[in-house]
């Protein structure tokens, strides 16, 4: 959570899925405070907390339209890992972000992605 003074401003909640994978469930910023950039620094923040944790990967999933948090997370090295259909909420794309290099450096290998720095 991200605060103005004693404000908060921005959030992220999420949960463990297995033991090293951490899910991020939903995150938002508050009316008015939303060309402030607060996500950028609140992301970076849990990532390092994450890390630090011991998890070795973050997932999340986001409606196709929502291009604000898609290019953030691509910007922060989330990498778009497929589009999962859902019942509920139609199609989602479904986005990871390994912490570590070695596996983040597998899996670009094993996709055959580029070898740009995230």
């Amino acid at each position: 959570m991200a605060f103005d003074g004693e404000t908060p401003v921005a959030w992220i909640r999420g949960q463990m899925s297995d033991p090293v994978t951490f899910y991020l469930q939903t995150g938002g910023v508050r009316p008015g405070n939303r060309r402030a950039r607060w996500m950028k620094p609140t992301y970076l923040h849990l990532l390092a907390y994450l890390e630090r944790l011991g998890y070795e990967r973050v997932t999340s999933r986001h409606e196709p339209d929502n291009a604000a948090i898609l290019i953030l997370q691509l910007r922060l090295g989330f990498v778009v890992d497929g589009v999962v259909l859902d019942e509920r909420f139609g199609p989602l794309v479904s986005m990871v972000k390994h912490l570590h290099p070695d596996q983040r450096d597998e899996y670009r290998q094993r996709f055959r992605l580029s070898a740009h720095d995230q």
